[in-house]
């Protein structure tokens, strides 16, 4: 594999992320998946599947901070004090607890 000209595509249903390192074959790679399917340019990306996307010199970042941030609040954990562990240590939990257990399955 040359490195570089290397494009990735990522694709989820009809949505679809493509990115490269070589201007010339990301655009020739585009032309011909124009030439066969619908395809219109959203401009640059921002958010990918609730993935927030941000670029800089450094390189390309993924994160996730929005959701974070709406998950804490949706349980109302935005002013909790940070810990290690977001369950004391000993302490006991029932399969019935229903809002940690959400809490927890939201992080997945």
């Amino acid at each position: 594999m040359n490195e570089d000209n290397i494009i990735f595509a990522l694709v989820y249903v009809d949505d679809i992320v493509i990115i490269g390192n070589n201007g010339q074959q990301l655009q020739m790679f585009i032309d011909k998946l124009d030439a066969c399917f619908a395809l219109k340019y959203m401009g640059n990306l921002n958010q990918f599947l609730g993935i927030e996307v941000y670029r800089d010199v450094t390189g390309l970042y993924l994160t996730e901070t929005k959701y974070m941030v709406d998950l804490l609040k949706k349980f109302d954990y935005e002013n909790l004090k940070p810990v290690p562990t977001p369950l004391a240590v000993g302490k006991l939990i029932s399969k019935d607890e229903g809002l940690y257990r959400s809490a927890v399955g939201g992080l997945q």
